[in-house]
């Protein structure tokens, strides 16, 4: 068990198991929160009165329905401020809107930046999120926004629970970009690692080569995340014909959009496994530790 100086802990919808974990781990107490729909789809958030005075932690993930799942998170901060709380350390395990941290084309808004400026309020000192897709985005946040790697996660689940009886197994990076990430999870574990040659044709299409030798060989596709999974899958497709004999698809963000994990199983994905940064029936990568040890 990990102490802190925090007085508790309030889970927004979006949280609710990740954060019971976080405050066990953090022995603080789990703060009420009274979330309810209007008829009308608004939202009536209820505090308790008891946090006058107090540092709380406030977590919230911003999986689909995205807007939803953020302005639940802003109302309750609003209210916390404004009984009093005296401070406000956020945890966002799932940054929405990490993707889009540019401007690529004329007419287009900085969506990250604005993203930034909603979540900078009064009393929220800090914000504690997990492997932005873009680590440089943290320069578009005024205050503290602390990008905690998943890597010691995911490795020690390779570890425990994918290595033990592979054959020949090798990390697969789904391009360059995530290779030297993948490369320091399989030198922590002392597997061989590689990458594939991506070049995208469109915002929806990717052609994927690879010139490693995968036959006879238990592939793990490492990546950041799995949204649409047609990359992924894709990359496993490619690795299967290439020989290999079973392939792992492990990242840390959970996305599936579009039924990306019946994209995975039909290209031939023997397992699939992500993070609790989105509650999903594959999020079996626990990160409670790597954030109770930052927040400690």
């Amino acid at each position: 068990m990990t102490q802190t100086s925090f007085d508790g802990l309030i889970a927004c919808s979006s949280a609710q198991s990740i954060g019971l974990h976080l405050a066990a781990r953090l022995r603080v107490p789990l703060l009420p929160v009274r979330v309810r729909p209007y008829p009308d789809g608004e939202l009536s958030i209820q505090t308790s009165p008891d946090v006058k005075g107090k540092r709380v932690i406030l977590v919230g993930t911003f999986y689909r329905p995205v807007h939803s799942n953020f302005f639940e998170f802003a109302l309750i901060a609003d209210a916390l401020v404004r009984t009093g709380v005296k401070e406000i350390v956020g945890v966002v395990p799932y940054m929405a809107y990490a993707r889009q941290d540019r401007v690529d084309q004329p007419g287009k808004p900085l969506s990250m930046a604005v993203m930034a400026n909603l979540l900078q309020r009064d009393c929220i000192s800090e914000i504690f999120t997990v492997e932005l897709h873009n680590p440089n985005s943290v320069n578009l946040f005024d205050i503290p926004l602390q990008n905690l790697s998943a890597k010691w996660a995911v490795s020690e689940y390779i570890r425990e629970t994918l290595l033990p009886g592979m054959h020949k197994p090798v990390l697969l990076s789904p391009d360059e970009g995530r290779a030297a990430w993948v490369g320091e999870i399989g030198e922590s574990l002392e597997v061989q690692t590689a990458h594939m040659i991506k070049r995208r044709l469109s915002e929806r299409e990717v052609e994927i080569d690879c010139d490693v030798d995968l036959n006879d060989r238990d592939v793990i596709f490492l990546d950041d995340m799995i949204a649409t999974g047609g990359s992924m899958a894709r990359g496993v497709a490619i690795a299967k014909e290439r020989g290999a004999d079973d392939v792992h698809c492990v990242a840390v963000h959970g996305v599936f959009a579009e039924h990306a994990e019946t994209r995975l199983i039909t290209a031939g994905a023997h397992s699939i496994a992500v993070s609790t940064s989105i509650p999903s029936g594959f999020a079996t990568i626990d990160l409670t530790s790597s954030l109770a040890d930052a927040l400690a």
